[in-house]
């Protein structure tokens, strides 16, 4: 399986499925993303189990497959790479990322292995006014966690 694509694109597309990924899972295949190419798009998706994202991106080059690649790994390095175009090759356990004479190597794993999605459940919506929900969130607002920068 192989594909290329726009650097920038790939780079916005793994940092936006990265955020449902659960970094501290002891479970490989659920710290990774599938990237599935087929009909010029690259489907670009990842679960924790509960949460779910998916986005894809025009793909310039590609042989149609499904593989799933360590998400933070991807990402360091798609966004280490300068040039525009990012290509990756996979063959049996191990994906090749490839721009000009760089090269890294990151462990793949088959479509197969990766997490189910969270089911669906059509129909089952619910509505809350603003108003309501600014007053729920005012009082729990003091329990977040503020990150290093403080935000």
């Amino acid at each position: 399986m192989k594909l290329s694509a726009p650097r920038a694109a790939l780079a916005q597309a793994l940092s936006y499925c990265a955020s449902a990924i659960d970094r501290k899972s002891p479970n490989f295949a659920a710290s990774c993303v599938l990237l599935s190419v087929a009909d010029g798009l690259t489907r670009v998706s990842a679960t924790d189990g509960l949460l779910s994202a998916r986005t894809s991106i025009t793909t310039l080059a590609a042989e149609p497959g499904s593989f799933g690649l360590p998400a933070a790994g991807l990402l360091d390095r798609v966004k280490a790479l300068t040039e525009a175009d990012v290509a990756i090759e996979v063959a049996e356990a191990s994906a090749t990322v490839k721009q000009g004479k760089r090269r890294f190597t990151l462990k793949a794993i088959g479509a197969a292995d990766f997490p189910n999605y969270p089911a669906k459940h059509e129909g089952q919506r619910a509505s809350v006014s603003s108003d309501i929900l600014r007053s729920v969130l005012s009082r729990v607002a003091y329990a977040q966690h503020e990150d290093a920068d403080g935000r």
